[in-house]
C-alpha cells in the first residue's frame, strides 16, 4: 500500500507540473518547442517534436492512463509519445552533441520499456520508467535551449 500512494504522489506531481506547461503553451508564454528569449541559437535548428500539441496531448492521455490504472490507455499514450518525439541518428545528427542524443535515446528507451511492462500488467514498473521518459523529455529540451538549437 506505501508504494501505491507513493506512485499515486508521483503522478498527481506529473499532473501539475504538466498543467502547468499546459497552460504555459495555451498562453503563448512558452512550452515545448519555445524559442528561447535571450539567446542566439547559435548550432542547426532542431524541431524536436512535428506537432508540439499532440506529445503534450499524448502526455496528458498517459497520465491519465495511469490515474486510472488502465494499462492499454497509458500503453497509447506512450507510443504516441514516443511516434511524435525525434528519432535521431547518433551519425546523421551528430552535430546536435552527444548529450542531446543520449536524451532522446533514453526518452525511445524508456517508452519501449514503459509499454512493455503495462502490457505484462506491472502497472508500478511502467509508471517507474514513464518517469524516466519525462526526465529525457526535460533534459532534452533543457540541453536544446541551452544550446540555442530551438528557433
Amino acid at each position: 500500500m506505501p508504494a501505491l500512494r507513493g506512485t499515486l504522489r508521483a503522478i498527481t506531481i506529473g499532473a501539475a507540473a504538466l498543467a502547468a506547461a499546459s497552460a504555459l503553451v495555451a498562453s503563448g508564454a512558452g512550452g515545448v518547442d519555445a524559442e528561447p528569449a535571450a539567446a542566439e541559437p547559435a548550432g542547426p535548428a532542431v524541431r524536436l517534436h512535428e506537432d508540439p500539441e499532440a506529445v503534450l496531448a499524448a502526455t496528458t492521455a498517459t497520465i491519465r492512463g495511469f490515474l486510472a490504472g488502465d494499462a492499454e490507455a497509458a500503453r497509447a499514450g506512450l507510443a504516441r509519445i514516443a511516434e511524435g518525439t525525434a528519432h535521431l541518428d547518433p551519425v546523421v545528427d551528430a552535430e546536435l552533441g552527444g548529450d542531446l542524443l543520449a536524451h532522446a535515446l533514453a526518452l525511445q528507451t524508456a517508452s519501449a520499456r514503459a509499454r512493455e511492462s503495462a502490457g505484462d500488467g506491472r502497472m508500478d514498473d511502467a509508471y517507474r520508467q514513464f518517469q524516466w521518459v519525462q526526465q529525457a523529455c526535460f533534459g532534452c529540451h533543457t540541453i536544446a535551449r541551452r544550446d540555442g538549437l530551438l528557433r
